[in-house]
């Protein structure tokens, strides 16, 4: 391979020593962020045509609708319970909740530095549903299989960070995935049948969540501006690629998903309990299209009827707010998550401009030409801590290969702290 080349317009970059240094928790702090979509292994899918023959011909728009429209079934969980109209007598709680949630999700977690390196999501949530979450509320409620009351509203801003594995090299890496950077805002509506007071427990809880988000991906997102200027100012090396990175466009995002809660064995005192938390979803946009399935299992103490542990900052919106645990609230978990891919921005390109063309480690004008795997998993382990107001995670989660040149599987952390008020 021809010697490395430092870049001539930004020659302070090689004094920082050995590209691809270390993101850590502080970058998620800074913003710059990475994150990774679900990956894994599953069951054995045919692979009939090319990321890029995808994209072009649309298919996954219709497809995504259909599942998006299909999603959940009907929900029978309501039975037993009064009618779950948005528009019914507003419940005689107390005081309104307020949540403000910080997820941070870093590759150097895990002690590598590469593919979905960095990601942050800080969100907002309250349980008065106003008028604008209750008119979204009754849009939707147009669906019959997303027949529920509006729990909560809320507002969340965050950024995604990818880079290639290599991230010395200058040039364009055409097997690997490219510099990209989704930096967005949005609003999220939580709805499903959590009784009010006076009401009977249905025996199944559900909860939908919406989530819809706008931004820019591409160097307007700022992905390499973040992850430079916080790696300069903790003195570790740089990632120099950041020229190859995907164009600027545009994004918008639609998730959408359906959970339930399944109580396996209810918990008293110092016995533990344990329940399991499935879920269908799907996610539209420009940034991200795929079907997902999956599944939490929880195993603790007092773990009452709130939905846990956060999603993922790639997955659909956020859980309904319920009181805070007047004793501690402890529980270890295991995820499985399971997606059909069927666009990523960050591994194909965007949808409205052709890909980056520069001269590769060859010398040759190329551009990125990688085939996304069209199943991921993420296999996810974990704990949390609440108490009061408070409440801390910690997770593990390793993500099977997201395109075909990726060589094996990677993992990553997350951490979130939750304040309840």
């Amino acid at each position: 391979m021809p010697a490395r080349a430092s870049r001539p317009a930004r020659g302070a970059r090689g004094a920082s020593g050995p590209a691809g240094g270390a993101s850590g928790l502080a970058d998620a702090a800074a913003g710059a962020s990475g994150a990774a979509e679900p990956s894994g292994p599953g069951p054995a899918l045919p692979r009939a045509v090319s990321c890029r023959a995808v994209t072009k011909t649309n298919l996954w728009i219709p497809l995504s609708l259909v599942w998006l429209a299909l999603l959940a079934g009907p929900a029978r969980a309501d039975e037993g319970t009064a009618p779950l109209s948005s528009s019914s007598a507003a419940p005689a709680e107390s005081a309104t909740l307020h949540r403000v949630t910080l997820l941070i999700e870093n590759d150097k977690f895990a002690g590598t530095d590469k593919f979905y390196t960095n990601g942050f999501k800080l969100s907002y949530q309250r349980d008065d549903v106003g008028p604008i979450s209750t008119f979204f509320s009754d849009l939707i409620s147009l669906i019959p299989p997303f027949r529920a009351r509006p729990l909560a509203w809320g507002l969340v801003l965050g950024q995604d960070i990818y880079t290639p594995a290599d991230t010395e090299e200058t040039r364009l890496i055409p097997n690997d995935r490219p510099y990209g950077a989704w930096f967005y805002a949005g609003l999220t509506l939580t709805r499903g049948n959590r009784p009010r007071q006076g009401e009977a427990r249905p025996p199944i809880l559900f909860e939908d969540r919406i989530e819809l988000l706008f931004g820019a991906i591409g160097e307007a997102a700022q992905g390499e501006e973040i992850q430079n200027n916080w790696h300069r100012i903790i003195n570790v090396s740089l990632s120099e690629g950041w020229d190859n990175q995907i164009k600027s466009e545009v994004g918008a995002q639609l998730y959408l998903q359906r959970k339930w809660l399944i109580d396996l064995w209810q918990g008293e005192g110092l016995l533990p309990g344990a329940d399991f938390q499935p879920n269908l979803g799907g996610a539209i946009g420009t940034v991200f299209t795929h079907l997902s399935v999956g599944g939490t299992f929880r195993f603790g103490w007092n773990l009452g009827d709130a939905f846990g542990p956060p999603q993922r900052i790639a997955s659909a919106g956020l859980a309904g707010l319920s009181p805070p645990p007047d004793h501690v609230r402890f529980y270890i978990f295991g995820r499985l998550h399971g997606r059909i891919v069927l666009h990523n921005a960050f591994i194909e390109g965007g949808v409205f401009r052709s890909p980056v063309r520069k001269p590769s480690i060859n010398g040759v004008v190329e551009r990125h030409h990688i085939d996304y795997e069209r199943f991921v998993a993420d296999f996810e382990v974990g704990a949390v801590l609440e108490w009061r107001w408070l409440q801390i995670g910690l997770t593990s989660v390793t993500r099977t290969r997201e395109f075909d040149e990726q060589p094996d599987s990677f993992t990553f952390g997350a951490i979130h702290v939750q304040l309840t008020f």
